[in-house]
């Protein structure tokens, strides 16, 4: 089965912390620290494209405005890569179900956290 897919890609700059932290190595993920978040985010389409590339970046930049407000420096609190993915989705589904989408948060393009919706 083929499927076709536009993607886009976007950030922003965020704070965030880890206060549960119990790794020795990276104790210091229990305070507030910076990084450029990543978003990409892949959308199921048909052939004729329904989903225009601008149209589908722009409604992303707004939701991230609507989650976590408008500032330069973006504060997440104790929100994960993942958490942050789970946020997305909520709100794309609202115009966007019941098309498979798969969306993922990055810290500085090195890690990630990955989420994947399919249809029912």
């Amino acid at each position: 089965m083929l499927k076709q897919f536009v993607e886009i890609k976007t950030d922003f700059e965020a704070t965030h912390n880890w206060p549960g932290c119990n790794i020795k190595e990276v104790e210091f993920l229990k305070f507030p620290h910076r990084h450029k978040i990543l978003i990409t985010v892949k959308v199921e389409t048909t052939a004729d494209r329904q989903i225009e590339f601008f149209c589908l970046k722009m409604d992303i930049d707004k939701i991230i405005i609507r989650l976590y407000g408008q500032g330069l420096i973006k504060e997440l609190g104790s929100k994960s890569m993942e958490t942050i993915c789970l946020d997305l989705l909520a709100q794309m589904v609202i115009k966007y179900s019941p098309t498979e989408m798969e969306i993922s948060a990055s810290e500085d393009g090195q890690v990630s956290g990955i989420l994947v919706y399919k249809r029912d």
